[in-house]
């Protein structure tokens, strides 16, 4: 069996492609729990109830996901990369 060893250069790559997400959306969460417990008057315990749910439902969510896009028919423009244009129309179209 031969194994192809992953070069560190790919291996950093994987790790920062994420990296300017997670400041973007700890201030998204930071500012949604002072917006739902000083404008909205919910508890923080109900808050907190509130992002464990979502975060079950990410966690449930993301490899159904993952398993439906594997399996749709291949196209010419690749595996991958006609949901990613989808997601990016119905992500745009979300915030107008």
């Amino acid at each position: 069996m031969n194994q192809d060893k992953i070069k560190m250069r790919e291996k950093l790559s994987f790790a920062m492609a994420n990296f300017g997400n997670i400041p973007v959306m700890t201030l998204i969460n930071g500012y949604l729990l002072i917006f739902y417990t000083n404008i909205c008057g919910l508890s923080p315990a109900a808050c907190a109830t509130l992002f464990l749910i979502a975060r079950f439902l990410d966690a449930i969510n993301d490899p159904l996901v993952g398993f439906i896009i594997d399996h749709l028919p291949t196209r010419k423009m690749g595996h991958f990369r006609p949901t990613l244009i989808l997601g990016t129309i119905l992500c745009s179209a979300n915030f107008l």
